[in-house]
C-alpha cells in the first residue's frame, strides 16, 4: 500500500516520505492515516473484549466450546495447535489486563483464580495451587462465590486468602 500511495503503482521509485511522517495528523503535517498493525490491535482487542463479557454472537459461542473448553481466557496456554489470530489474541492479554477495570458483585462472573481483577493479575499468581485446593472452591468459581452482601467471604482455613 505504501508504495501505491507514493509512486501511484508499486514498480516506480519511492517517495522519501517516511511512514511514520504519513501516519501523523495532519495539523503535524502527515495524512492522518492509520498504522495497519494499529488498527489490528484493536480490533483483536475488540475480539479479547467480546469473550471476557460473553457477547452472544456465534464466533464467542465456537471460541469457548471448541477453544475454551470451560477454562477463562486468561487460564488457556499458548499452544502450538492454536490458530494465528489465537496466537495474536494471547499475546495481547497482558495489554488488555492492564486495562481492564473490573466491576464486582453479586452478579460477578468473573474467575476468582484466573481473571486479573486483583491489583492487575490473577489471584493464582499470587496464592498458588495450592491455596486453590485448600479453599475447596472449584478451580472455575466466580467472584460472587465469595461475596456475601458487601464483604468477603473467603474459606477461613485457608491461611493464604485471610486479609
Amino acid at each position: 500500500m505504501r508504495d501505491y500511495i507514493w509512486a501511484g503503482s508499486t514498480t516506480r521509485k519511492r517517495s522519501k516520505v517516511s511512514w511514520a511522517q504519513v501516519c501523523k495528523p495532519k495539523v503535524e503535517r502527515g495524512l492522518s492515516m492509520r498504522r495497519a498493525s494499529e488498527c489490528n490491535k484493536a480490533a483483536m482487542m475488540r475480539l479479547i473484549w467480546e469473550i471476557l463479557v460473553n457477547k452472544q454472537s456465534l464466533w464467542v459461542i465456537w471460541c469457548k466450546s471448541e477453544i475454551l473448553k470451560g477454562q477463562s481466557f486468561w487460564q488457556i496456554e499458548h499452544k502450538q495447535m492454536l490458530s494465528v489470530t489465537w496466537k495474536c489474541l494471547l499475546k495481547l492479554r497482558p495489554l488488555v489486563s492492564t486495562n481492564l477495570v473490573y466491576t464486582i458483585g453479586h452478579n460477578s462472573s468473573w474467575s476468582i483464580w484466573y481473571d486479573p481483577w486483583f491489583q492487575g493479575s490473577p489471584l493464582f499468581e499470587w496464592v498458588g495451587n495450592r491455596a486453590i485446593y485448600d479453599s475447596g472452591l472449584p478451580p472455575n468459581a466466580p467472584l460472587s462465590e465469595i461475596l456475601q452482601d458487601t464483604n468477603w467471604n473467603w474459606p477461613s482455613h485457608v491461611w493464604q486468602l485471610r486479609c
